[in-house]
């Protein structure tokens, strides 16, 4: 089981991190946010120029992964959620009855898609199609709050 959690890591970080990079950087309305947070307090016409140079290097980093589109974006998202939650089956988290490091990691993007300010519709839609992945962020979040509510 040990080895596994560098093969789920990489998963996060290869197909679910720069999913939320395309929701944020290729989504128009998204992309409006995105650019006023980067560039608060900078100077126009400085601002546009980092703004623009950011957005082109996200996506040209989104194109060499094959994740340019929302198509591609969605198969590829799809299939990583697919992969834990066929992990995942009856076990209260990933690798047993205690949260990994994993579980944490798919817990915090989860969070993000389902409570980001920005629209992660797509993410959204995709995480409807599998329940067990709403059941770990449920129990994840509950350790969360109860660990919060002990300070």
């Amino acid at each position: 089981m040990v080895s596994l959690v560098p093969a789920f890591a990489s998963l996060i970080e290869n197909r679910l991190e720069p999913a939320l990079l395309y929701s944020l950087y290729a989504d128009g309305q998204n992309w409006y946010y995105a650019r006023s947070t980067l560039t608060e307090g900078l100077p126009f016409p400085i601002s546009w120029i980092i703004a623009f140079m950011k957005r082109r290097h996200i996506m040209s980093q989104l194109s060499h992964r094959h994740m340019a589109t929302e198509t591609e974006v969605i198969e590829k998202v799809e299939a990583a959620y697919s992969a834990f939650q066929n992990f995942l089956g009856s076990k209260p988290f990933l690798f047993g009855e205690s949260p990994s490091v994993v579980d944490a990691e798919l817990y915090a993007h989860i969070s993000i898609v389902l409570s980001s300010p920005v629209s992660n519709l797509f993410l959204q839609r995709s995480l409807d199609k599998f329940d067990n992945l709403r059941r770990l962020h449920e129990a994840m979040d509950r350790l969360v709050t109860q660990s919060h509510a002990s300070y």
